[in-house]
């Protein structure tokens, strides 16, 4: 009697498990290959860096100052591993700053302003040791901004137009402390911005398209307040995005070529509203990536070489145009864009001379072509 009661019970405890082990095996690959982070990669002058599944660095494109390593010679436009244990990899103009897992921060590359730390020379293609106890970072054109687990800001490098915000016009070839109770940052060509715990937006370095977006054309050398409720910011050459808390997305600086998405080609001294339900940000050196809450991915600016995806290398757009869906990640790099899709394949579009879209050749892409597979 017992068994015939409880066996109605039993019945649907297995069938609940049954559709459990369903929904496990329908999870999106970001779920199933969690080791991949929503920062898988990042590009900048003419390289593109991609973490794979299991925290090696991949790299292809340039290697002229050596920002890639010394497993690759001048350049390589097949993505080629570079190091292994990373938690995070961002690209300045001519060098690379590796997060390894134990929250040691390394550099190489371009060295001649003192954008790696202590580093002697003008350049170098074996890894040094920075610093430690790192949260996150970002590297300009000859600047280094770096963010500790504690909230503090430290900057190196080129301090020519005031980017490292320390107040002076003095390069820096040690990092030095420049702000505290910090979330998140990026660094400009010539210029930093910084987010602190409370969402405010800060700003320092070059000024003359407005790209610090206090409403003026002058350069600042130490931070100015820009705005609030602030998330995320990106920022390259002369434009700076903004992605604010509430998901909308705002722009300022430089939009000669439609960079800033608002229709015009109007620069922007002071942030303007751009777009809506927005879930993360890259900038070109004169083109943006807009990746929207449903996966959507949206380009918008000079479009010369194919950066923007559209399948053609119109002059410029100065509204965003959808190019992909379903996708995770993205980046942007002088002049091509990557992205990473739900599947673990990354796409790559753009300038190819030196074989930074990773396609085995140095030939432009109009559109996206899949070029290297994150799974693994």
């Amino acid at each position: 009697m017992i068994k015939t009661l409880f066996r109605p019970f039993i019945l649907m405890i297995l069938f609940c498990c049954f559709l459990f082990a369903c929904n496990k095996k329908n999870e999106t690959p970001g779920n199933i290959y969690s080791t991949v982070n929503w920062d898988a990669l990042s590009a900048n002058a003419y390289f593109t860096l991609a973490i794979r599944g299991d925290r090696s660095l991949w790299a292809a494109g340039t290697n002229n100052y050596g920002q890639l390593g010394g497993s690759i010679a001048g350049r390589d436009s097949n993505f080629k591993r570079i190091t292994e244990h990373v938690s995070l990899a961002r690209a300045g103009y001519f060098h690379t700053l590796v997060l390894k897992t134990d929250g040691s921060l390394w550099g190489m590359g371009r060295s001649d302003s003192g954008q790696l730390g202590n580093v002697q020379g003008s350049k170098t293609k074996i890894p040094v040791k920075i610093t430690g106890d790192v949260l996150s970072m970002s590297g300009g054109a000859a600047h280094t901004l770096i963010l500790k687990k504690d909230g503090t800001v430290w900057a190196t490098g080129g301090n020519f137009y005031g980017q490292l915000g320390d107040g002076t016009g003095i390069s820096r070839n040690t990092p030095v402390q420049v702000a505290t109770g910090v979330k998140q940052l990026a660094a400009g060509r010539d210029f930093s911005l910084i987010v602190k715990t409370d969402g405010s937006l800060w700003a320092a370095g070059r000024n003359n398209y407005g790209q610090l977006g206090d409403g003026t054309l002058d350069n600042k050398r130490t931070f100015v307040k820009v705005m609030d409720n602030v998330a995320v910011v990106a920022a390259e050459s002369f434009h700076s995005l903004i992605l604010k808390t509430d998901g909308s997305l705002w722009g300022s600086g430089q939009n000669l070529y439609g960079q800033l998405g608002d229709g015009t080609k109007e620069n922007r001294p002071s942030p303007i509203r751009l777009a809506g339900n927005v879930a993360a940000i890259a900038a070109g050196a004169y083109h943006s990536l807009i990746l929207k809450k449903d996966g959507s991915l949206w380009t918008t600016g000079r479009n010369n070489y194919g950066q923007c995806g559209t399948g053609s290398a119109e002059p410029a757009l100065v509204t965003p145009v959808q190019i992909a869906s379903e996708v995770m990640a993205i980046a942007a790099g002088h002049y091509h864009s990557v992205f990473l899709k739900k599947d673990g394949m990354v796409f790559s579009a753009g300038r190819n001379a030196s074989g930074e879209l990773g396609l085995g050749n140095t030939e432009n892409a109009s559109q996206p072509v899949p070029a290297f597979s994150l799974v693994r």
